[in-house]
């Protein structure tokens, strides 16, 4: 008897084509196979992004990285899928979600556990605060997004592998996250878009009940992570983190023709 469908992953060729599903659970180690994922990144309607510290038991643990990620399962809408991990992950009701990259591919190591995906970037606005499940994140922030992207792009703030890759070629489409939408066709096409989904530019002021720029640790409040209006202090990549992360292909964003 196989595994429950909502603890499967999509398997991918390298067209982007499903070739079968696999445990959730198991999928990452040091050979894990092309899979589907996203990675999104949630602005709150003045424009901050919220970023989050992966807990540790997860790959990357203790690592800031972006909103949050995930794995839509076999047969799911992507979009679906972001609104269901964002309120599994971080509580959050998510509204005008937008797909940004949809080519986006990568492969990072680290530690001798492997992410190896086709992983769709897009973006949302929260419409609830923050409440982190703690097995999923540690820490989060409201975050200024032109000069946190600044300092990932200039080395000065470190954040995940994929994060880093995906803030550079955001910041190429233009300095505001209302700019961005890109077109579903440029989507794997294992990758279900729902129809209609795609909003227009939003235009809203700010949100209520959204949380400032500084940090907060799950389970201990503010200004305990180290991020934040109360310290900003520019910090360079972690040693452990640029020694022992190895990027193989990540510079592959899009897929070969297909024969």
């Amino acid at each position: 008897m196989g595994m429950p469908v909502e603890d499967r992953v999509v398997l991918l060729d390298e067209w982007g084509l499903p070739a079968g599903t696999a445990d959730r659970r198991t999928v990452h180690d040091d050979r894990t196979p092309l899979h589907l994922a996203f990675s999104c990144y949630v602005f709150d309607r003045a424009d901050r992004l919220l970023i989050t510290r992966r807990a540790a038991g997860k790959t990357f643990a203790g690592v800031w990285t972006n909103s949050f990620c995930g794995h839509p399962r076999p047969g799911e809408a992507l979009d679906d899928a972001i609104a269901r991990r964002g309120r599994e992950e971080l509580g959050l009701e998510l509204a005008d979600i937008r797909l940004v990259l949809p080519d986006f591919r990568y492969r990072a190591e680290l530690d001798g556990i492997v992410e190896n995906e086709m992983c769709p970037v897009v973006t949302a606005r929260a419409v609830s605060a923050p409440a982190p499940d703690p097995t999923e994140v540690d820490a989060f922030a409201w975050v200024e997004w032109e000069a946190f992207s600044e300092e990932v792009c200039a080395g000065t703030r470190s954040v995940s592998v994929w994060s880093e890759e995906q803030i550079g070629r955001l910041r190429a489409l233009g300095p505001r996250a209302s700019w961005w939408p890109a077109s579903p066709e440029r989507l794997p096409p294992a990758a279900l878009w729902s129809p209609g989904a795609q909003p227009e530019r939003d235009r809203g002021g700010p949100a209520e009940g959204v949380l400032d720029e500084e940090a907060h640790v799950v389970g201990q409040g503010r200004g305990a992570a180290g991020f934040g209006t109360n310290s900003r202090k520019r910090a360079r990549r972690s040693s452990g983190m640029t020694s022992s992360v190895k990027i193989t292909s990540s510079s592959v964003h899009g897929m070969p023709p297909r024969p």
